[in-house]
């Protein structure tokens, strides 16, 4: 498993969702002749976060892309396909939608959910090409009922583990607890 989807798993497991990483739902043949720049029959989804509370599943895309300029807006308004290339199921509505009905399928035959459970899609993003792309982005996901988890997002996470008084043998936490001002403060 990739860090950065190691961090946000254990922020959302945190924050009362139940949590499954590294997903693989098999795409209907329909789904994988239709359109030819989909190159393998399998989605791996990074992760998955199920609330009991709003009975919906949440399909988080992790991109850290902290060595790179970031995550751009042209990756979601049709500017350049081939960062889109990179957000595939953002933008292309017929393999989200196949992707949604094979994992409702996949989580219902294992128990893992009821039948009337949503599908969500997510976006976890520790880097941005700017604030102005950012805010793009927000206000796209936001007119198609998405989440975006920004690097404001990841930071409050943080915090808020390093508060945990239970403690977690976990990297994210150890590093939580160091960063944490407030604990280090002189008495």
């Amino acid at each position: 498993m990739e860090a950065f989807e190691d961090l946000v798993s254990q922020i959302l497991a945190m924050r009362g969702y139940w949590v499954r990483t590294s997903v693989r739902v098999p795409l209907s043949d329909s789904a994988f002749a239709s359109d030819p720049t989909i190159k393998q029959r399998n989605c791996d989804l990074d992760v998955l976060a199920y609330s009991y509370r709003d009975n919906v599943v949440r399909i988080v895309e992790c991109k850290s892309w902290l060595d790179s300029p970031g995550i751009r807006w042209k990756s979601f308004n049709g500017s350049s396909e081939r960062e889109a290339s990179f957000f595939k199921l953002f933008n292309n509505n017929n393999l989200l939608s196949d992707v949604s009905k094979q994992l409702t399928a996949q989580l219902v035959e294992s128990g893992a959910c009821s039948s009337d459970v949503q599908i969500k899609l997510c976006l976890a993003g520790a880097k941005f090409f700017s604030r102005e792309d950012k805010s793009l982005i927000r206000a796209h996901f936001a007119s198609r009922g998405w989440e975006l988890y920004d690097d404001d997002w990841v930071r409050d996470g943080l915090k808020d583990m390093s508060k945990l008084k239970v403690y977690m043998n976990r990297m994210s936490h150890l590093v939580s607890k160091l960063l944490d001002e407030d604990r280090h403060a002189p008495n």
